[in-house]
């Protein structure tokens, strides 16, 4: 039986640091596990591991919330674990938003604020809507709606768009959903620091400095024969303070 002291538990759940609260070591296992979303496997980097202690699973906290469009985020100072994520449980309603049409779709993209405080979450989202009666296939990349954000200075990161070319029937007033990923956020903060290494990198913030920024999505597809594909996109601005 492999035994890893309780520390390696929490680092491996967060970051790649290790937290040593006692020198009491407990017995944990290695769990190997696949961990599904809805059904579907999400490639899990080698440096988490799935744990069992006394009959319970751990799962690594920043994988679970960053492939669900989360974040999150350690306080070393108050011993705070903090996962930003999307809570439709509850209502939400935007204050701002943004809409590009062609002939056939509808492209939206919406926010819960026009403004935000430098410390809180960022909810945007968007919506890709059918407006044809006729059922289409389209051939797309994956995701098929992917966000951007461009700052003051003109500084951009786009969202990693997956070119498989997979192929989905859309129908009558089907719409297609997707949420600003916290983990762009993220990539933003890393580069923008111009950070370097992976400490660096799982430490850099999910939330947005002080700034006006461009929040942006767009759709890329192609029907039939059409080879060249169609992009439509649409954008909005929002301010931290």
């Amino acid at each position: 039986m492999k035994k890893l002291a309780i520390g390696t538990l929490v680092g491996i759940a967060l970051t790649s640091t290790s937290f040593a609260y006692s020198s009491e070591k407990l017995d944990v296992i290695p769990f190997a596990v696949k961990i599904l979303f809805n059904n579907e496997s999400k490639p899990m980097d080698n440096k988490y591991e799935v744990l069992n202690y006394n009959g319970h699973t751990y799962l690594p906290a920043r994988y679970i919330a960053e492939n669900m469009s989360g974040g999150i985020e350690f306080n070393d100072k108050n011993k705070e674990v903090n996962i930003r994520y999307y809570d439709f449980s509850k209502t939400m309603t935007s204050q701002l938003n943004s809409k590009e049409e062609n002939e056939s779709f509808s492209l939206s993209i919406r926010s819960q604020k026009e403004t935000y405080a430098a410390n809180e979450t960022i909810n945007i989202w968007s919506d890709l809507l059918y407006k044809g009666t006729a059922p289409i296939e389209i051939k797309h990349g994956d995701p098929l709606l992917t966000f951007y954000i461009v700052d003051e200075e003109g500084k951009l990161i786009a969202q990693p768009r997956n070119l498989v070319g997979l192929t989905t029937a859309i129908k009558e007033n089907a719409q297609v959903l997707n949420t600003l990923p916290h983990v762009l956020i993220k990539e933003y903060n890393f580069h923008k620091n111009k950070g370097s290494g992976k400490e660096q990198y799982e430490n850099s913030p999910v939330t947005l400095d002080p700034g006006v920024y461009t929040i942006g999505v767009s759709a890329n597809y192609s029907t039939g024969n059409d080879k060249k594909g169609t992009e439509i996109k649409t954008d909005i601005k929002i301010t931290v303070k």
